[in-house]
């Protein structure tokens, strides 16, 4: 993303607000210094907000607290780099003086944070304007018990959800997103009386949140979202429509318990589309699946009454969701949908497709892994035809300092010049965002932290050595976006429809002026000047399930933990080795035979619970039913004999 506005959904960009993104002094050009003054460059920053009316209103952004530095190339400095000091203003103005003309680096801290954000143009006039939905109002920082009490609802099923969303408030939340929600309806359920914390939920700008509501003001739907899990020709699938929706003037308050009455109404199914997801042209462009954990691709037609506007957020009407870790065929599948809304006709509607990978990343010392999620995400609107494909593919060729792999390793870094990371552009392409995440250990779990983000059009950026701490491990994701906002012209921070971007993440790469000369520094673990079969080339010491591979060592693969290609034991998945992978695998018994225990020659389960088959390698009982209480439970274990 360019920024703060429009659909703008983050790429998985690791936790802001890091303490390690540096401060770049100012310097004043000399005048005797043979560098050629420059002219200003200046610019503004308002904030448009669309309101649920249909209406909107325009406020300027107050710059006077932010740090606003021009960075020009210069490679007469140690550093690469020259420091221009600019001047932000109350109302929405800034200044930078005497830029030299050609490409420099807007350099933008927001008050109270340490994570800069770099933008790479050589425009002399910038829009900094970002575009929000819903009026201003304060975010919720306190614990805030929202009840609901709502009757009338279709019977409720394992998986179904309920959602909040005020548009005017540009505020949402889920069920689901409390963990610690309580009093969860039961299935089959037709009333809901469950308690969870209004503060789980975010806010469509993004400001945290989510935001208070005021009823005097403010709208509030609430939908029952059903899923059923359905079966084609592509394999397995799940289809999340609206069931039942109520609309309700709410207020809630930052800290206050509210509690949420009244009687759903049904939404009955209204339209049929025959929706067209080409599967095979995602899992083609994102590349090959190593040490992915999990894959989904989810195809949604949203709405809200600004979509039309570039605001991807919003109530889905309906939710396709292809596991393809479970078998689904790729290739080009059509799925039949018929669903209703709710919400007012003259709302526009989205079509959005977002396909995931997950893998995971281990630093050395840490006891447990973090995920990290990449892929594709398109908005366009639902005029177009409800055909998904890939449209935009990540970039490749990731180079660090010219290194071609981005397998992870060591990469020369002095602490004083700047890191380049370059890649091979991506067809299409408007401009990319390069997000630097420094992994640290915190009670012995794995962290990212963004220390800096840079935005440019072209394909390379050098990072400045005040963003990064020497002899730390970073790892770097890369996202390709396509918009016609105008990046390229100056519009930095807004977005809009059609709008895609494509997500890949970089190795884990440790930051060295010493790793590979054969000395063990105290930032290192070992040195043997390369993969080794007991040292990885980042210099830690070479473990199965650290998440770097060392074929030196043995392995493979490393996935960290079970993943699509390979098992955690670093070797790769084969049907029949007698190692599980959950990952692919419902058994693995170590042959390829049904034997009649109940694992199948291809991995598979053979029969159920209650089928009056035991199963040996899952069963140790089946009465032929799953009632507990009989000698063999719900799971067919024995039971305990009661006393």
């Amino acid at each position: 993303m360019p920024g703060d506005g429009g659909v703008t959904p983050t790429p998985d960009g690791g936790t802001d607000g890091g303490t390690d993104g540096g401060t770049d002094g100012p310097v004043t050009p000399d005048p005797d210094s043979g560098v050629e003054p420059g002219t200003a460059v200046t610019g503004t920053a308002k904030v448009k907000r669309l309101l649920a009316d249909g209406t909107s209103t325009e406020t300027a952004q107050d710059l006077s607290g932010y740090t606003i530095q021009a960075l020009v190339e210069d490679f007469a400095q140690p550093s690469g780099f020259r420091v221009l000091g600019g001047t932000g203003r109350a109302d929405g103005t800034f200044t930078i003086a005497d830029v030299p003309q050609g490409t420099y680096y807007l350099k933008l801290i927001e008050p109270g944070a340490t994570t800069p954000r770099y933008y790479v143009t050589d425009a002399r006039i910038l829009d900094l304007g970002t575009v929000e939905y819903g009026r201003a109002t304060a975010p919720v920082t306190r614990p805030t018990p929202v009840t609901l009490a709502l009757t009338g609802m279709h019977g409720w099923r394992s998986g179904d959800d309920i959602t909040a969303h005020s548009f005017s408030a540009g505020a949402e939340d889920y069920l689901s997103a409390d963990r610690n929600a309580t009093q969860l309806p039961a299935d089959g359920d037709t009333s809901a009386g469950a308690v969870f914390d209004w503060r789980t939920g975010w806010s469509y700008g993004g400001s945290g949140g989510p935001m208070t509501i005021d009823a005097a003001h403010d709208d509030l739907w609430l939908t029952h979202l059903h899923r059923q899990e359905l079966h084609n020709a592509g394999g397995n699938y799940e289809l999340t429509t609206i069931a039942d929706a109520i609309k309700r003037d709410t207020t809630i308050s930052d800290g206050h318990a509210v509690t949420i009455a009244g009687q759903f109404l049904p939404v009955a199914p209204t339209a049929t589309e025959q929706v067209q997801v080409d599967v095979g042209s995602y899992q083609a462009g994102l590349g090959s699946v190593t040490g992915v954990t999990y894959e989904e691709l989810i195809v949604s037609r949203i709405t809200n009454p600004a979509a039309s506007a570039g605001i991807g957020f919003g109530p889905s009407l309906y939710d396709v969701t292809v596991d393809l870790d479970r078998g689904a065929a790729s290739g080009n599948h059509t799925y039949s949908i018929a669903y209703g809304s709710p919400f007012p006709a003259a709302w526009p509607e989205v079509n959005v497709a977002s396909y995931r990978r997950v893998r995971h990343i281990k630093a050395p010392g840490a006891t447990s892994s973090t995920p990290i999620s990449y892929g594709a995400l398109s908005f366009r609107a639902a005029a177009d035809a409800p055909r998904f494909a890939l449209d935009l593919a990540p970039v490749t060729a990731v180079r660090m300092n010219g290194d071609p792999s981005t397998d992870g390793g060591a990469v020369a870094f002095d602490g004083t010049a700047p890191l380049t990371v370059s890649w091979t552009p991506a067809t299409g392409a408007d401009f990319y965002t390069v997000s630097a995440q420094r992994l640290t250990v915190e009670a012995g779990r794995t962290r990212r932290r963004t220390v800096a983000s840079f935005v440019t059009a072209a394909a390379s950026v050098s990072i400045p050595a005040s963003a990064l701490t020497i002899g730390e491990l970073y790892i770097f994701a890369i996202t390709a976006t396509k918009d016609a906002s105008g990046f390229r012209t100056g519009v930095l921070r807004r977005t809009g429809l059609p709008f895609s971007t494509a997500t890949t993440f970089t190795g884990i790469y440790r930051l060295s002026a010493t790793c590979g000369d054969r000395v063990t520094s105290s930032t290192e673990e070992c040195d043997d000047a390369g993969a080794s079969a007991t040292c990885d080339a980042d210099c830690t010491s070479a473990i199965c399930g650290d998440g770097v591979v060392n074929p030196a060592a043995g392995e493979a693969c490393d996935p960290v933990i079970d993943s699509l290609d390979c098992d955690a034991d670093c070797t790769p998945v084969v049907c029949g080795d007698g190692y599980s992978n959950f990952a692919v695998e419902e058994c693995d018994d170590g042959n390829h035979d049904d034997d009649g225990n109940g694992c199948s020659a291809q991995c598979t389960r053979i029969g159920r619970c209650g089928d009056g088959t035991v199963q040996t390698w899952f069963e140790g009982c089946d009465d032929g039913n799953t009632r507990p209480g009989d000698g063999c439970d719900a799971d067919c274990q024995v039971e305990a004999p009661q006393p």
